[in-house]
């Protein structure tokens, strides 16, 4: 078995995390562009851009995680030099993504009927629905970016992943303003001129996308979109097997996310303010942990597909080492700097706005504490991933948010009376848990894995 040196697992390691996080970023910083260009139509359109806001990236996040394992699987091939099947493993992916747009489709096409449902303003749900059924025209094709995303992460192909990021974030940037503003003979449509933008923008890069995967000389080898003659369901099987657990853990952090928020709403607005602001840096710095995550699975994979299990051991252990001093250096700066990043956020001097000031500080500086364990999670879960580990994972972190998380957060921040502070503690000790749970389960999957290629 050869040894990879370590000078070399950090440069791979670092480079594709790297990659993805900037990546990732930039699909954060297109988002936040394209509100920020709603928000100057009115009071109304920004009310409805959060409603927005949540309801796309649940659909579309808990449909993308379904996806994952294109990525770990292909990995595995690769490493294990079967090339051929990463072209039959996309397939099987983009059949699963064709499957799934449909009931997403129908979601955004009644979005509004939906949203009165909830309690709704019929003002707010008539312009998220004008959104949405711009929006929902790129929905199959979004789908298929994200599989042929995987499959070219898988095969170190992420500087075109990253390439067409920055395509995509111009794109919609620029559409976006002449779509609602108007521009020349084109007539300003407001809210929904960003969601054409950004149908516009997914169906080019699917274009671009697509054209790459079957002109490049150096990808004819995977047949990566050449149609595979023969029944796969197994390989279809496989990807349900490890998504659907995933795609579980995903849908139960969004539910307790909003749960959580609610329950912080409960004490009121100073406290519902604090955690706006300290989520926001929680919410933006958190995207480059889910990158190093997902980029540990995939090297993982590539290892595992060689039975090179020490390496495979070595990438999850410097993708850690990754996400931990990324965390530790994001941990001192809310430590060092929380009031100017506070006054971000607010700049006045009345008494209401020092309490706040004063909360905010204190939760900001123990989210930069979560933020650093919740790297350690993020990072041991996409680990196991690439081991195609999911289920325990999925059971572990459910239980705790649900039955240690959660309960903690209501006696934390109710019974005992601590507040805020109290209820951001409780989330820090369920994340000391699961880091001590999921470590022996990462150690346990790397002896026994040893012990069965000795």
């Amino acid at each position: 078995m050869n040894i990879t040196p370590v000078s070399v697992i950090f440069k791979r390691t670092f480079q594709l995390a790297l990659a993805m996080s900037l990546s990732r970023l930039l699909n954060t910083i297109t988002g936040f562009i394209g509100i920020l260009m709603i928000s100057h139509l009115g009071m109304d359109s920004l009310a409805a851009s959060a409603l927005m806001s949540s309801t796309q990236i649940t659909l579309i996040v808990i449909a993308m995680s379904l996806l994952f394992p294109v990525g770990v699987m292909s990995a595995r091939s690769f490493g294990a030099e079967k090339f051929e099947q990463i072209g039959v493993i996309l397939q099987q992916g983009l059949i699963i993504a064709t499957i799934l747009s449909i009931p997403l489709m129908l979601i955004m096409w009644n979005i509004k009927p939906i949203l009165l449902l909830f309690g709704q303003t019929i003002s707010l749900a008539s312009i998220d629905q004008s959104y949405f059924t711009m929006y929902l025209l790129l929905v199959p094709a979004v789908l298929w970016v994200i599989c042929m995303q995987q499959a070219l992460l898988s095969i170190q192909k992420q500087m075109f992943v990253l390439f067409m990021s920055i395509f995509a974030l111009v794109v919609s940037v620029v559409s976006g303003y002449v779509l609602i503003y108007g521009w020349g003979k084109i007539p300003a449509m407001g809210v929904p001129g960003l969601g054409l933008s950004y149908s516009i923008q997914v169906w080019l890069s699917f274009i671009i996308y697509t054209a790459y995967c079957y002109f490049n000389p150096s990808l004819k080898k995977y047949g990566l979109l050449r149609w595979h003659v023969g029944r796969h369901w197994d390989l279809m099987k496989k990807i349900l097997s490890i998504g659907w657990p995933i795609c579980l853990q995903t849908s139960s952090d969004l539910i307790a996310f909003s749960f959580t928020v609610m329950m912080v709403g409960w004490l009121g607005i100073t406290e519902l303010a604090a955690q706006q602001i300290s989520m926001q840096f929680f919410i933006l710095l958190v995207v480059p942990i889910f990158a190093i995550a997902q980029s540990s699975g995939i090297l993982i994979g590539q290892a595992r597909g060689t039975k090179n299990i020490i390496d495979m051991k070595r990438y999850g252990n410097m993708s850690l080492y990754i996400g931990l001093g990324f965390g530790v250096i994001v941990m001192l700066i809310f430590i060092l700097l929380p009031h100017q990043l506070i006054h971000l956020y607010e700049n006045s001097s009345s008494s209401q706005t020092a309490a706040l000031e004063h909360l905010a500080v204190v939760v900001l500086i123990l989210t930069g504490l979560r933020l650093l364990l919740d790297a350690a999670n993020e990072i041991y879960v996409g680990s196991l991933r690439g081991l195609y580990d999911t289920k325990f994972p999925m059971i572990v972190l459910i239980l705790l948010t649900w039955f240690v998380g959660i309960p903690l957060a209501y006696l934390f921040g109710f019974i005992f009376h601590w507040g805020l502070i109290g209820m951001t503690c409780s989330g820090i000790l369920g994340m000391l848990i699961s880091f001590v749970v999921l470590h022996l389960r990462w150690k346990q999957q790397c002896r026994k894995l040893l012990r069965e290629f000795k």
